[in-house]
Formats: structure tokens, C-alpha cells, sequence
């Protein structure tokens, strides 16, 4: 069965990869990168890497979209990947500078400053748990963020939060599994200074 693509929907899954790569600057890219082109982008650890994608077609649709990204913006994101844990929080921090400036086009640029107004509008305490994640790494921070996530499903960090990831939560799960809200969330994290 074939699911046909509307240009709403074409806009959205573009969106969704760019925004995944403006906010967390390579964090999320595991979806959005091919895994034979830059495999230190698409995983925190080796075995990541290897996991057969759930959908046959998942591969073409992650290659597909990192083509549409600026071809700076991946450039950038692979030498994200490639560079020392020490230095990526400097890099995240210019290629999101790079977005908000418009340096990797217009779209990228609103898409850098929704972001930063959704940032913004975090509770305090939900914002304070992101920035804790940025200096755990690999596994540690996986958990980390899955604690954040089912405290945000479970209203820990107050109803608006949880009725947003909820519908967030519902909208991926349809589509793909509970580890991309884990992804997303991981971005939100990586895109906090």
C-alpha cells in the first residue's frame, strides 16, 4: 500500500528533518542523515549505526531528506559529527547562529527562530532538566532524556507540556517509534545554551 504525499506533507517531513538539524546541530540527525555517508552523525555509539531501520523504505526517505538540507548546513553537520565531544558545543552554537543569521537560507532561518521561541517558552524546571543532559553522553544521556520524556507524558512538568507531547507522542508513534520523541527531545537539549 502506498501512502501518497501531499505538498503539506512534503513541507512538513523537510521541516521536521531541518529543525531536527538547526536545533540539536547534529543530535538528531539520526534520521536525516544517510548512515553510510556520515555514521558519526546518525548515532551516539556504534551500535546505533548498525540497527536495520523498522521500514524498508526509512532509508530512502533519510537519504531523501538530507539531500534537501542547504548543501553548507551538511557540511557543517559533518564536521559536527567528526569533531571532538570538547568542541561540539562551540560548533552547535555556530551552526545555530549560522540559521538564525539566514547563512543556510531563509527557511532555515525561521525554522531557527521558532525554535528559539519554543525554547524560550520552556517551563524552568523542564529547561533546567535539558541543560543538565548536555554533559552526559552515550547511553547516560539517553536515559536522561527518556526520564524528561516520561516526565513530560506524565505531567511532571505541568499540563501544557504534557498535552503537547502527548499529541507529539501520538503523531510519532503512528509513524515511527517512541526513540524518535526521545530524538526530539535530545535536540531540544542540545539546542539550549
Amino acid at each position: 500500500m502506498t501512502q501518497k504525499t501531499t505538498p503539506r506533507r512534503t513541507r512538513l517531513v523537510l521541516t521536521g528533518a531541518a529543525t531536527a538539524l538547526a536545533l540539536a546541530g547534529g543530535t538528531l540527525v539520526m534520521g536525516a542523515a544517510p548512515a553510510y555517508a556520515t555514521p558519526s552523525i546518525v548515532a551516539t555509539d556504534a551500535t546505533d549505526a548498525t540497527e536495520p531501520p523498522s521500514d524498508p523504505d526509512a532509508g530512502r526517505l533519510r537519504d531523501w531528506r538530507w539531500s534537501q538540507l542547504p548543501e553548507e548546513l551538511r557540511a557543517d553537520l559533518v564536521e559536527l559529527a567528526q569533531a571532538d565531544e570538547a568542541e561540539r558545543p562551540a560548533l552547535r552554537a555556530e551552526i545555530r547562529a549560522k540559521a538564525l543569521a539566514g547563512d543556510y537560507g531563509d527557511r532555515a532561518r525561521r525554522i531557527a527562530e521558532r525554535i528559539a521561541a519554543l525554547v524560550a517558552a520552556l517551563p524552568d524546571d523542564l529547561r533546567a532538566d535539558l541543560v543538565a543532559t548536555q554533559e552526559l553522553a552515550g547511553a547516560e544521556r539517553r536515559d536522561a532524556i527518556e526520564t524528561i520524556v516520561d516526565g513530560m507524558l506524565a505531567g511532571d512538568y505541568g499540563d501544557e507540556v504534557q498535552e503537547r507531547a502527548e499529541r507529539v507522542s501520538e503523531r510519532v508513534s503512528s509513524r515511527l517509534e517512541r526513540r524518535a520523541l526521545v530524538l526530539i527531545i535530545g535536540g531540544v537539549a542540545a539546542g539550549i545554551s
